[in-house]
């Protein structure tokens, strides 16, 4: 999921794809948490984004009941919940990024 375009500009994305899509086909989606965000925005993270002048816009916050945000977003968008894959899911503080399927019916 692209993590430049605002979270409107992602929805909109989603939905066009989903209109043109077949029934039975997935999307598959990088979904950036705000954690992951935040080590962007210091340490070496910060030259990255100086490089490219590119603005980090959308995340989701998965520091408790990941999955279920997850699925209520993917939900939101009429597609069904995939496999879905949390890295740094062992994490207290929850994932940093969650790799899933979105299925359109």
């Amino acid at each position: 999921m692209a993590l430049y375009l605002s979270e409107g500009e992602v929805r909109t994305t989603i939905r066009k794809i989903r209109s043109k899509a077949a029934a039975g086909s997935v999307v598959l989606a990088d979904i950036y948490v705000d954690r992951m965000f935040k080590r962007f925005k210091s340490g070496s993270g910060t030259e990255a984004l100086k490089y490219t002048d590119e603005k980090i816009k959308f995340d989701l916050n998965l520091s408790t009941n990941y999955e279920e945000e997850v699925a209520k977003f993917i939900r939101n968008e009429t597609l069904s919940v995939g496999e879905v894959f949390f890295v740094g899911w062992k994490d207290a503080r929850g994932p940093l990024l969650a790799e899933g399927e979105m299925e359109c019916d």
